[in-house]
């Protein structure tokens, strides 16, 4: 705990443009609480099924702000933060989500921890495998990969 701990204040003393961490054990979670974005999204999405239509990905961007203001934690080490798990609902094509932007805009203003279970390569995500279509790649972003 006190590893993980020790990064993220060392990283935020840095001051970032973008507070983002992503992490691919699940074991160094142990000490935050995580929020299932895939599941609450896709809880919104079956209780307004009559929202497929062109508004949806504005209706979608409304809701991810709701939902993680919503979902922020104060802890006095390192200040306000989302832990984030399950979020390959972001990649659904219909919702128009742009995942890059959707982190970084979140990432702005609180610290951002990504668990992430595709796979990493360098500064790239790939989602599920490096063979996927969906990648997000964060050369333009401050953000730590902890393995």
């Amino acid at each position: 705990m006190c590893d993980i701990n020790n990064q993220i204040i060392r990283f935020l003393s840095s001051a970032p443009r973008f507070k983002l961490i992503v992490v691919a054990d699940e074991q160094m979670l142990t000490y935050f609480s995580v929020f299932d974005l895939g599941y609450h999204l896709s809880m919104f999405l079956k209780e307004n099924e009559q929202l497929r239509n062109k508004e949806l990905p504005f209706i979608i961007q409304e809701e991810l702000t709701r939902l993680i203001n919503q979902n922020i934690i104060h802890r006095p080490d390192f200040g306000d933060y989302i832990c984030l798990s399950n979020t390959g609902i972001l990649f659904e094509k219909d919702l128009k989500v742009n995942v890059l932007q959707t982190i970084q805009r979140f990432s702005r203003n609180n610290l951002v921890i990504l668990y992430w279970e595709g796979e990493i390569r360098g500064n790239k995500l790939f989602f599920l495998s490096e063979n996927s279509k969906y990648i997000i790649d964060l050369s333009a972003t401050n953000h730590i990969i902890l393995l």
